[in-house]
């Protein structure tokens, strides 16, 4: 074959190349790309109340594919934190990497530590003389649960608890290297560059040990609107000293707002700080004497603290380890404010929570599918018949049942609906649906979104537009050829 022959011939291919493999490539994926679960990118939480802790959390012990690191205060061996105790042995025999911190000032934590270490994992007594406070277990390093509940049975069945699970790699990161640092040296305050992440109209910040005093000053001083506190432990010192000093201005900058401010302390230690409050005009009451409310939760606007730290002086400087974040973000505030002001009516363990549980936030899809997934929903209030509602919206249709109900047996279980979204035949692009999750009476929610990104579709070629394509490009060679002879090439 002589050089215009293949010339020829090598043009015509690549001319069938570029007409004919763009049509042949497949669905080209748009917005977010490659399908993305919790276990990759973004930023979402789930609050979690009272005793919908103990579902949602075996759920993602079950799931754990690489370690679970446990940093806990209160750990008990009786049941319901016995059934943890197994998934946890039940993960390390899987392979999965399981490491438990406890304080070893808690005599009774031995008994749980020596289950789980009679069961083959790696479990360590701190007896450092920094007291661990922290009830804070990190997954997988995608997923991260702080908030109040103790591994106990009154905290996962009797308490006002609450938490929240937040699933971003960079905040999971963050606290994973706290948890390194005391497993580690507990005798050292871990030393971390705080962590902030911003998205989708939300924004995470952490705290912990001393720095969190810091946290909840801002979010008291910056205050214009509402100002809730729900404390454990609050104490108040007439004559301060040291970092009795830091106590007190807090409880001084709630009467700096009593304008707005609400208070609901359970009665532990907490007699100077609710004369002191009432005294100065700042609405304060105390829980029901038949429920323990072993909260630290500050709402400020439309921004939350939710951490382990009492307000004494131990907790708000480095003596005690401690973890906590700033949540920004007015459906977050909006929720943690209706679990607030149900205890504050009556006094008690609210009793229709809903605690709704999407395990994946992006979704992919062709134009004109039907799309399903699963949507858990646990029960955290304090009755078991209870029933409840979820409300669909956004930019495509969801049919889901939208009053779901059942007969709780025990705190493990929940429920799992199923969602459909049919997606139009002439979609393209990103679009965002809602699920929100009602209590009975509608008066506490929380919103979850879901994006879907439907795929760009370029139409398959016809058998008569691939012939006028091969046609065309044969007879463009042909043109070139001929022009190229009469110009006198050889």
């Amino acid at each position: 074959m002589g050089f215009s022959s293949f010339r020829r011939v090598s043009a015509l291919i690549l001319v069938l190349l570029l007409f004919y493999a763009p049509f042949h490539a497949g669905p080209a994926a748009s917005g977010v790309g490659a399908t993305r679960s919790w276990d990759s990118e973004g930023l979402h939480i789930i609050p979690i109340e009272n005793y919908g802790y103990a579902p949602m959390l075996k759920h993602l012990i079950d799931n754990a594919t690489s370690y679970i690191h446990i940093s806990m205060n209160v750990m008990s061996d009786y049941e319901p934190v016995k059934t943890l105790l197994d998934s946890l042995i039940s993960a390390k025999n899987r392979g999965v990497d399981v490491l438990v911190i406890y304080e070893g000032d808690i005599s009774s934590n031995r008994y749980a530590a020596q289950y789980l270490r009679d069961g083959g994992v790696a479990v360590k007594n701190d007896s450092s003389e920094k007291f661990i406070h922290t009830k804070m277990v990190v997954i997988d390093g995608r997923v991260v649960y702080l908030g109040s509940h103790n591994w106990s049975p009154y905290a996962m069945e009797k308490n006002n608890e609450y938490g929240v699970l937040i699933f971003n790699r960079s905040i999971a990161g963050f606290y994973e290297g706290y948890f390194q640092s005391l497993w580690d040296d507990a005798n050292l305050t871990p030393s971390l560059s705080p962590a902030r992440e911003e998205s989708d109209g939300m924004v995470i910040e952490t705290c912990y040990d001393g720095y969190t005093y810091d946290a909840l000053r801002d979010l008291i001083s910056l205050a214009q609107n509402r100002l809730y506190v729900a404390m454990y432990t609050m104490a108040y010192y007439s004559n301060p000293t040291g970092a009795e000093e830091k106590v007190d201005n807090l409880v001084n900058g709630i009467v700096e707002k009593r304008g707005i401010a609400k208070v609901i302390l359970d009665d532990h230690d907490s007699e100077d700080s609710y004369d002191y409050l009432s005294g100065n005009g700042v609405d304060v009451i105390y829980d029901s004497s038949a429920v323990l409310t072993h909260l630290k939760l500050v709402i400020a606007d439309d921004a939350v603290y939710i951490g382990d730290a009492n307000w004494d002086t131990w907790y708000l400087d480095n003596d005690t380890h401690t973890v906590g974040v700033v949540i920004r973000n007015e459906s977050v505030a909006t929720f943690f404010a209706g679990y607030f002001l149900t205890i504050y009516k009556y006094g008690d363990a609210p009793y229709y929570i809903p605690d709704g549980f999407v395990e994946r936030r992006y979704y992919e899809a062709n134009p004109g599918e039907s799309l399903s997934f699963y949507v858990y929903l646990a029960n955290g209030g304090a009755v078991n018949d209870t029933e409840f509602h979820i409300v669909p919206g956004g930019e495509l249709q969801v049919d889901i049942n939208e009053n779901p109900s059942w007969n709780r047996e025990s705190v493990y279980d929940w429920i799992r609906e199923v969602a459909t979204v049919q997606v139009p035949s002439g979609a393209s692009g990103n679009y965002t649906i809602s699920l929100t999750f009602y209590s009975k009476y509608y008066h506490i929610n929380y919103t979850a979104y879901i994006v879907i990104s439907v795929r760009s579709e370029v139409p398959e070629m016809s058998p008569i537009s691939a012939a006028f394509s091969i046609f065309f490009a044969v007879a463009l060679i042909r043109i070139r050829g001929s022009a190229g002879k009469r110009g006198g090439r050889s």
